[in-house]
């Protein structure tokens, strides 16, 4: 629990990094935070869930993006390492990985919450 709870709260972070062009990419999921912790409270009914599982997968597409540029910047990164300075460790490119990896768990994290959402909306009333 710590740890799903330690993860929520990176994948928010990152949220907040990616800033608010990620917003525009999918309508659907144009919550506010605030709106988006109302609606987890008062969620009941199938279109709440489905708003929360839509939310949910536009976060873990965010995250995908930034993942995938990430992955880019490491290849990049590694193709001239002499070319970047101090330190020497953990590499640029180490740090590119690592921020991967993060995404990573953001995106599965992610995908759960929405998978959860979309089985409460189909019992949901």
């Amino acid at each position: 629990m710590k740890q799903t709870v330690t993860v929520m709260i990176l994948l928010a972070a990152a949220v907040g990094v990616i800033g608010s062009n990620a917003w525009a990419v999918e309508p659907a999921a144009e919550l506010t935070r605030s709106q988006v912790k109302a609606l987890i409270q008062t969620a009941k009914t199938p279109a709440d869930h489905m708003k929360l599982a839509a939310y949910y997968r536009h976060e873990s597409s965010a995250l995908q993006t930034e993942a995938k540029s990430h992955e880019e910047m490491a290849a990049a990164y590694d193709k001239n390492p002499m070319a970047h300075g101090i330190p020497k460790w953990p590499s640029a490119g180490d740090h590119c990985r690592n921020l991967v990896r993060f995404y990573g768990e953001g995106i599965h994290e992610a995908n759960e919450m929405a998978v959860l959402h979309e089985e409460m909306a189909k019992t949901a009333k």
